[in-house]
């Protein structure tokens, strides 16, 4: 707080966390970018258990079927990292919303 100053401007950086895992946003990222049901289903299991070992786990597939949807996804997309994925997964999932300023 300054004192004995006004400033006219006024900030907030409200973070939250992004359930990246959200069908919506996954499916709005699928939609976007032409992905098959496979690979829309590929892409929310990377994002959430992080990675193509416990993704083939969970779905049932080879971890080499894992890696072959991941590169057409990433083809698809133009993303070259797993993180970079979950970032768009979590973009398209909450994005940037800018609302009235209120006065305090």
């Amino acid at each position: 707080m300054l004192v004995g100053r006004q400033s006219g401007a006024t900030a907030a950086l409200v973070i939250s966390r992004i359930e990246a895992t959200d069908p919506s946003a996954v499916q709005i990222l699928g939609t976007a970018y032409n992905l098959t049901r496979r690979e829309v289903a590929v892409t929310a299991t990377i994002v959430q258990l992080g990675g193509v070992a416990a993704a083939a786990e969970a779905l049932g597939l080879a971890p080499e079927t894992v890696r072959t949807h991941l590169k057409a996804i990433f083809r698809k997309t133009g993303i070259h990292r797993q993180a970079d994925l979950a970032f768009a997964v979590a973009s398209a999932s909450e994005p940037l919303k800018l609302g009235p300023r209120t006065s305090t």
